[in-house]
């Protein structure tokens, strides 16, 4: 097989050959022969079969140095971790920064900018149920974050010469800023000891379990912002009364809160916990008599809007704090940020007699609504 050099040196020739049978035609002021055309048609055919072709091996090329740069930073980053940490050796309390994953952005003007981003928060984000609802994720800030809230603009017929009377529409921001994350994770000397390549990934598991934990309780709860954390997305947003039990009537006006209010209908989605799905897939759509055999959840869409389970929407409905909430809503309409690189302050003294080594988990997180209107929810007893 022919290198890229070599192609592009043919190319070259074949492109010296047809400019100098135009010019030839050009200087004697006449049109192609046969001949001469059949030949310049051949000679482009092939110029665009060598293009092509320089283009595949470029790209090839190109993904082979990707992945062999990958390989590298991947063993670099291995090796990081475990030298960390088997040097704890030392009786000293450190502070270790995982190895982040840079990306490389080109600009307008040829300029490289580095976006950098914990390769733990990749992994991360593939489990926060977040993504899957269709969430918009931020990642890997270093500033607050404002995003603009605009109001509804009204249209009206008018006369053929009747003056269009302007409305302002109303312009509102938003501003998040970052809250602290913090968890505890503690490790046996014995596995840090050990000269086993998975201990970063241990590690990170229990990373990754104990941030995922804290960020989803809060998300998925009513709880007023403070100055230690985020409002819930479930704060303020409208509570529909479908009855004394779930039925299809109770889906459908759940669904029509959020339509009453021109939600966007692109991303819906609902969100239960475990016994909320129980019931839901075992109640009938015609619950009375249950003669057509189909159920309110079926795999796990209802009504074909998506439906995910997570147990941290916790049971606070009923008169006895028992029944299960069902969140409907435009999903695409929240954002969740998270900012800068997580950090490990690395302790083997403090639980010393323990023969364990605490790890202390430091990371960046908020979470918003867009639109209230975009959401609603309502409660019913579990079978």
């Amino acid at each position: 097989m022919p290198t890229i050099l070599e192609l592009k040196d043919k190319r070259t020739n074949l492109l010296k050959t047809v400019k100098e049978l135009r010019s030839l035609t050009e200087t004697e002021k006449r049109s192609m022969t046969d001949e001469e055309r059949s030949t310049f048609d051949t000679k482009m055919q092939e110029i665009d079969d060598i293009s092509r072709d320089i283009k595949l091996k470029e790209e090839e090329n190109k993904e082979q140095r990707g992945m062999e740069d990958a390989d590298k930073q991947d063993n670099m980053k291995k090796k990081f971790i475990q030298e960390e940490l088997r040097s704890l050796a030392d009786n000293k309390v450190k502070e270790v920064r995982i190895p982040v994953e840079t990306r490389a952005l080109t600009v307008a003007g040829g300029h490289t900018v580095q976006n950098q981003q914990m390769d733990i928060i990749t992994a991360l984000e593939a489990e926060l149920i977040a993504p899957q609802l269709g969430c918009e994720m931020v990642t890997g800030l270093r500033d607050n974050v404002k995003y603009p809230i605009l109001g509804e603009f009204a249209g009206k017929f008018l006369g053929e010469v009747e003056n269009i009377t302007g409305e302002d529409a109303s312009l509102d921001s938003k501003v998040l800023s970052p809250f602290r994350v913090g968890a505890i994770v503690n490790i046996s000397n014995q596995l840090l000891m050990q000269d086993s390549a998975n201990i970063d990934s241990v590690i990170k598991m229990k990373i990754k379990d104990a941030i995922k934990q804290a960020v989803e309780a809060k998300m998925f709860s009513a709880d007023a912002e403070t100055s230690k954390s985020p409002a819930g997305l479930l704060k303020d947003i409208p509570v529909v009364n479908i009855g004394e039990s779930i039925d299809w009537v109770g889906v459908v006006k759940l669904e029509g809160e959020v339509d009453s209010k021109n939600a966007s209908f692109e991303n819906m989605a609902y969100i239960v916990n475990a016994k909320g799905k129980a019931t839901l897939k075992s109640t009938t759509k015609d619950n009375a008599n249950g003669a057509s055999g189909r159920y309110l959840l079926e795999g796990d869409e209802m009504n074909g809007a998506k439906t995910i389970r997570t147990n941290h929407l916790k049971n606070t409905f009923g008169v006895d704090g028992d029944d299960s909430p069902i969140v409907f809503g435009n999903f695409k309409d929240v954002v969740v940020c998270q900012w800068g690189d997580i950090t490990l302050v690395v302790d083997n003294l403090t639980q010393a007699g323990a023969n364990t080594t605490r790890f202390i988990v430091n990371s960046y997180w908020n979470f918003s609504k867009k639109h209230t209107d975009s959401f609603a929810m309502a409660s019913f007893p579990i079978a």
